[in-house]
């Protein structure tokens, strides 16, 4: 996500000590974010401070130790490591950023690259060397996931490896990436699970799924949602008017009115005192209670209220918080960073 900061900061709790239950995790040991000055963009480290200048027109997050990046001078996207150094020239009329080491490009088109035809129409594949690895492929594409990747053909889904070969046809009405082995699809009015080799594993008898996580699936079913298993049986045995998909352990869901959290065996982790909640992510999930916004921690206490309008989970240690159509980033802490 691209990010220009305002000059205010977050309202934030006494307490700057690590609350119970925030737990961090590491998947990037040097995480660099993307952050404009002066109409460019850079990237900070987690303190705030610049490590790469800004020099870019436009710039993306880093996935897997790549950023697409889209300099002054170019004419066309490319890859930069964390030194800021090009592995992948900026030739490219679109990027995505990678995903186990594959990112979906569009060839440029045109000479101008913010022009609405810049960029050709099919997208192709490219490794972490910029080696093209499959021919064009006329489709909507996502990241890859557990080796495929999900695209769309003429409103039917399916799936491609990551060589662009077609591994599963477009035949479904929508379609979830792969998770934990399985894929939620939908063949006509109901949803069901398919394997890697697009043999149903659980049969279609959903109104709605989505996909497994935690070892766990939600779904709904006569407007009742539920948790189901890989072997397609209830998790246990409880309804829900509405909840979301686990995370780090707990879902959210909604017990008479109001939202709580449960363990993966149904148990209530986190009393229903609120108003809504998020997925958890790095130990926080944001939540509303009455007015007042923050992020709670895995007890369910406060770990910060803060001033925003929208928040987006935790990744790498910080957070993007939008308010008043303006970004900015914050720690764990709930403190601004990158002023």
């Amino acid at each position: 996500m691209i990010l220009c900061l305002p000059y205010f900061s977050c309202k934030k709790s006494e307490k700057r000590e690590i609350l119970p239950g925030v737990k961090k995790i590491e998947i990037d040991n040097a995480p660099l974010f993307p952050l404009s000055q002066n109409m460019k963009f850079g990237y900070i480290d987690r303190s705030g401070k610049f490590v790469i200048y800004p020099t870019y027109l436009v710039a993306e997050d880093f996935h897997e130790g790549l950023a697409a990046v889209f300099p002054e001078q170019a004419r066309g996207w490319g890859f930069i490591d964390k030194n800021g150094s090009f592995v992948i020239e900026p030739k490219y009329g679109h990027a995505n950023f990678f995903s186990e080491e594959r990112a979906w490009v569009k060839r440029l088109r045109t000479r101008d690259p913010f022009s609405a035809t810049s960029a050709e129409e099919k997208y192709l594949i490219i490794n972490r060397l910029g080696d093209e690895v499959s021919k064009p492929i006329s489709a909507k594409v996502q990241p890859f996931k557990e080796g495929l990747a999900l695209f769309e053909r003429d409103n039917k889904f399916g799936y491609v490896d990551k060589f662009g070969n077609i591994v599963i046809e477009p035949i479904y009405l929508q379609a979830g990436s792969f998770s934990e082995d399985l894929a939620n699809v939908k063949n006509d009015s109901k949803w069901c699970y398919i394997d890697k080799k697009n043999k149903v594993s659980i049969p279609p008898s959903f109104d709605e799924a989505y996909p497994f996580s935690d070892g766990l699936a939600r779904v709904r079913r006569d407007n009742q949602y539920f948790f189901i298993t890989k072997q397609g049986e209830k998790a246990f045995d409880k309804f829900f008017k509405s909840a979301k998909d686990y995370s780090e352990g707990l879902a959210a869901v909604i017990i008479e009115e109001k939202w709580g959290f449960i363990d993966r065996f149904g148990q209530i982790v986190i009393k229903p005192e609120l108003d809504w909640a998020q997925e958890f992510s790095e130990g926080l999930a944001q939540t509303y209670i009455g007015s007042k916004k923050g992020f709670i921690n895995k007890t369910g206490k406060i770990a910060f209220w803060g001033d925003f309008d929208q928040a987006w989970p935790f990744r790498n240690g910080l957070s993007i918080l939008r308010k008043n159509h303006e970004h900015f980033y914050i720690n764990q802490f709930g403190i601004q960073v990158g002023r």
